[in-house]
């Protein structure tokens, strides 16, 4: 029952005040509670399988509502108090009120959904996900936002920066620099202009530091004095209103990437007269560890700082280039190139030109690596449609409290 009700037509779509009480029957890909309305999805942000809610309508879209919770009726039986205590307003985490096995249902369930909806594929060549070795504390890297006298994340319903003193899903070691980040700048609180602050354990135990934005020269005498060796790299660009990443990317969760890598390498079954291409090759990630076992491997990667890290750590046989991977895969073509084995590691994006090209190159495997189901799903119709073989898709639980899954799609010839 309606316990209120205004609207305005603003930008398109309408602004409501109208109470509803519903039942939360799903989630959605971006990890929003699902409700139906006269045959209209809600989307409500927070709200769990089984929930009972009373909700706030806020937007109308037309084809879908979104609103906000007002209060829980009766709660799923699969919530569970947050373990942190920030997790109402942080937008970091949105599943983390849902128990374990249910986030690993629920990413189970969503790939499965769409391969066979968007790809019209098997949901029988899902393979059951990977749970992570951590699901608190597994994060090495961590971006904050530096607002006025706060530092932290975004919330999960706004742009407002929620201060953060300690992040349960960061690596322990991370704690103290962020402790000596907020004291550093506390006593030029408040920041009329923001930052960004970039927190990273690398692999060597070594903390890196990345600071960007119009006053990050605020760090260039920032000396705390921590256990661990510490790399400060400032950015004074001005920051653009994504908040994109300064420093190389880099999997958040070293312990599943390197489950994924060792699946790669499985995958992709090489011989030492093998020819592996790795395209949207980032670091060399994936194909670094392949070098010693091939004949050859070639990166390809558009971000010159992670070419330049990934040449310095190559052997002979690898060599990494700077370059837009549908460009690089045109000339390849061209040269009438060959390679045997593929690695493919898009952005969220996916790899719809490149996927286009692949079957030109006759590749025998191909180990496709997916931050987004959706977009791996579209892709891999195309691929199929090719002559590629799906041999199946393993998800990964990459990022627990969170909706995000990284999938491993494994292709042959």
């Amino acid at each position: 029952m309606a316990t209120g009700h205004s609207d305005q037509n603003t930008g398109g779509h309408k602004e409501l005040e109208l109470e509803l009480e519903l039942e939360i029957t799903g989630l959605a890909t971006g990890g929003e509670g699902v409700a139906r309305l006269e045959g209209r999805v809600v989307f409500v942000p927070g709200g769990l399988p089984g929930d009972r809610v009373r909700v706030q309508i806020l937007e109308d879209r037309g084809r879908f509502l979104r609103g906000r919770i007002a209060a829980i009726v009766t709660p799923s039986l699969d919530r569970r108090p947050p373990p942190c205590p920030i997790a109402d307003r942080c937008g970091g985490c949105p599943w983390m009120g849902l128990n374990d096995a249910a986030q690993l249902e629920a990413k189970q369930a969503q790939v499965a959904e769409l391969l066979a909806r968007v790809g019209g594929l098997s949901r029988d060549l899902v393979r059951p996900i990977v749970a992570s070795e951590r699901t608190l504390e597994y994060r090495n890297r961590l971006r904050l936002h530096v607002e006025r006298d706060r530092i932290g994340f975004r919330e999960g319903s706004s742009r407002q920066v929620v201060d953060v003193s300690r992040c349960r899903v960061a690596m322990p070691e991370l704690t103290p620099l962020l402790e000596a980040a907020r004291t550093h700048l506390v006593c030029h609180f408040p920041l009329l202009t923001p930052l960004q602050l970039e927190l990273y354990l690398q692999d060597d135990n070594r903390l890196l530091l990345g600071v960007s934005g119009a006053r990050a020269a605020l760090f260039r005498r920032f000396a705390p004095s921590l256990a661990l060796p510490l790399e400060v790299r400032i950015d004074e660009r001005p920051l653009d209103p994504r908040g994109t990443p300064r420093l190389p990317f880099a999997q958040a969760n070293p312990f599943q990437n390197r489950r994924i890598i060792e699946a790669v390498v499985k995958a992709l079954e090489t011989t030492p007269s093998s020819h592996v291409l790795d395209l949207y090759a980032g670091a060399g990630n994936f194909s670094l560890p392949l070098a010693s076992q091939v004949a050859q491997v070639v990166g390809i990667e558009y971000s010159a700082a992670a070419v330049e890290e990934a040449n310095r750590r190559a052997p002979k046989n690898a060599q990494y280039q700077s370059a837009d991977v549908v460009k690089a895969l045109e000339a390849m073509i061209r040269r009438k190139e060959r390679f045997d084995r593929v690695v493919l590691d898009p952005p969220r994006a996916g790899a719809r030109e490149a996927c286009g090209l692949l079957a030109q190159l006759q590749p025998r495997r191909v180990a496709y690596v997916s931050c987004d189901p959706a977009t791996l799903a579209r892709d891999l119709k195309q691929l199929t449609a090719q002559g590629f073989r799906l041999e199946g898709v393993q998800p990964f639980d990459l990022m627990p409290q969170t909706s995000h899954v990284e999938c491993l799609a494994i292709l042959s010839r």
